[in-house]
């Protein structure tokens, strides 16, 4: 009986190190720091529009500016995520575009949400 919970501590304790231990909060190595700010913005935009502190068209313009930043960036061969980055950005932009659309099929908050988690996660930010 002691050998059970003696594992099951020693199961807690590992798990709780592993835990603080991991990369989350970390700038991935893929990824440029100048590409990274700039998601980094982009979430932080994304959230405050979700949050209703900036408006839609607000929200919209500063996304747009921080992707036509990141489409700006000098490719640099060391850095193979921004281009994941950049396209993440993209599509979060793409997805405020369609929701700006009078007609046809329009994007959702549910649809940015998604996407601005994608990017968040691809960041290591949650």
């Amino acid at each position: 009986m002691k050998k059970k919970y003696f594992t099951i501590g020693l199961v807690i304790v590992i798990c709780t190190f592993l835990t603080a231990c991991s990369d989350k909060g970390k700038k991935p190595d893929t990824v440029s720091e100048e590409m990274y700010v700039i998601g980094k913005k982009v979430v932080k935009v994304i959230d405050k529009y979700l949050d209703a502190d900036l408006t839609f068209d607000e929200a919209y313009a500063e996304i747009k500016n921080l992707d036509d930043q990141a489409s700006s960036l000098e490719k640099n061969d060391q850095y193979n995520g921004d281009l994941g980055v950049k396209i993440s950005i993209s599509t979060i932009q793409i997805d405020m575009f369609s929701m700006s659309l009078p007609f046809g099929a329009k994007g959702t908050d549910a649809d940015l949400k998604k996407d601005r988690d994608d990017l968040s996660e691809e960041l290591n930010l949650e």
